[in-house]
């Protein structure tokens, strides 16, 4: 049986080329990094595995204090300073101190349409990968002002710097020193660990390698709808609809009233209906943070996880559900590596293949920043790469935003609407049916 070494380089427009090396603060790459890294190296123009999102904050927001409150959560969260370097053939990441002004202030207000013109500026951000090979910043903001009391903050970071977890939290963070500054109280403490307190090993435990060789074993070969394996895109088709009571409803399905997995269920028969099968294999979005230090330290600890969900003909709602808990049971001890990373050590015939299909990814309830005398709309940008579907479930108070992301390499637009619009007919039918 062949395997791989994590350290082998892959093939592309990178091999051969150096970054920077640097002595000192030197750590390992942790497992959740290393798909990620390989992925950008093979395709070093790709943004799509960047993490954007905007703020849209009208009010009277102090932009110079909110530029403090910016740069003393980059001190405090060491993940955004984030750079990499190569020691002896390998990749390690380092994080340096912080700048003193981290957010270049953008001003458009005498542009004929100045939300237009900053949404011609943020659309080429959005296309602007990060330059890995080079050591640069792998995070990056911009305040732009469109009128007087109206602006919009940018965010971005290469995904693996940060996950949806550590962006999310890094933005409530910002806020809570920004209410602090204005209303002159002090700070509170940051409940932060800094990176080098995840002593993570860079290569997966053996005992785990065994355990996924012998759950992935026998996988069918039709995991997903597409059969096409172009690289993911920083432009995914897109189709997105709030459904109202949809959260209320997940949360009343089954015995574990777990929202998350009735959700997962929700897409695992759907899938079951579109591919004909009595198995599906579906990825997984989870923060993989199973320990208190990884609970309190923000990094990219995001892992999809394969669960193999049987769904025999006529299942329903609940038993699906139940099958996912007990699936969810069997591989949570496992979580020390990525799918990307743990193909390299199964037998050669898995290295071009799937292990899993289309991603759920279950975000917590919307959480409003609290802005003093300011309103905010959050709105996410791209949350790193789709390689195939992805669905992601956002509550909203009662309500549940449900959207579907597809690679347009794999699926056109049309397939995407029309997957998207018959699982949203099924949470309005189970909303409208009491559930």
């Amino acid at each position: 049986m062949t395997r791989r070494d994590h350290r082998d380089r892959p093939e592309g427009p990178c091999r051969g080329r150096t970054a920077p090396s640097c002595d000192e603060g030197l750590l390992p790459l942790l497992h959740a990094q290393r798909g990620l890294l390989n992925a950008q190296l093979a395709d070093p123009a790709n943004a799509a595995v960047n993490v954007v999102m905007t703020l849209d904050i009208t009010g009277d927001l102090d932009i110079e204090t909110y530029n403090e409150a910016i740069g003393r959560t980059l001190e405090e969260f060491d993940t955004f300073r984030l750079r990499l370097c190569l020691r002896d053939g390998d990749w390690f990441q380092h994080c340096p101190p912080s700048r003193a002004r981290p957010a270049e202030v953008l001003d458009v207000r005498a542009e004929a349409d100045p939300v237009a013109a900053a949404e011609r500026h943020f659309a080429r951000l959005d296309e602007q990968a990060f330059d890995l090979v080079g050591g640069g910043e792998l995070f990056r903001v911009q305040i732009v002002r469109v009128a007087d009391r109206h602006a919009i903050v940018y965010f971005a970071a290469h995904h693996l710097a940060c996950d949806g977890y550590a962006a999310t939290w890094s933005q409530l963070r910002v806020a809570e020193v920004y209410r602090a500054l204005v209303n002159g109280t002090e700070v509170p403490p940051a409940a932060v660990r800094p990176l080098a307190d995840l002593l993570v090993a860079t290569r997966p435990d053996p005992v785990d390698v065994e355990f996924w060789s012998d759950y992935l074993r026998g996988v069918g070969p039709r995991l997903s709808l597409s059969s096409n394996r172009s690289r993911p895109a920083a432009r995914p088709h897109v189709a997105s609809r709030c459904v109202p009571g949809g959260f209320a409803v997940l949360r009343a399905v089954g015995d574990r009233p777990r929202w998350f997995t009735a959700g997962l269920a929700l897409v695992t028969l759907q899938l079951a209906h579109l591919l004909e099968a009595t198995e599906v294999v579906v990825g997984f979005t989870t923060p993989g943070r199973t320990t208190p230090v990884e609970r309190s330290t923000p990094a990219q600890l995001m892992n999809v996880v394969p669960l193999r969900v049987p769904v025999p003909p006529g299942v329903g709602l609940d038993a699906t559900q139940h099958a996912i808990e007990t699936e969810l049971s069997r591989v949570r001890p496992h979580l020390t590596a990525r799918p990307e990373d743990l193909v390299w050590h199964l037998p050669v015939g898995w290295r071009q293949a799937r292990v899993y299909g289309p991603t759920f990814n279950a975000l917590p309830p919307l959480v409003r920043l609290d802005l003093p005398g300011c309103d905010v709309v959050e709105t996410i940008r791209s949350r790193g790469p789709v390689d195939d579907l992805m669905w992601t479930f956002h509550p909203r108070g009662h309500d549940l935003l449900v959207e579907l992301r597809g690679n347009p390499h794999r699926y056109d637009a049309t397939t995407v609407t029309g997957i998207h619009d018959e699982l949203c007919r099924t949470v309005t039918a189970l909303v409208e049916g009491g559930r």
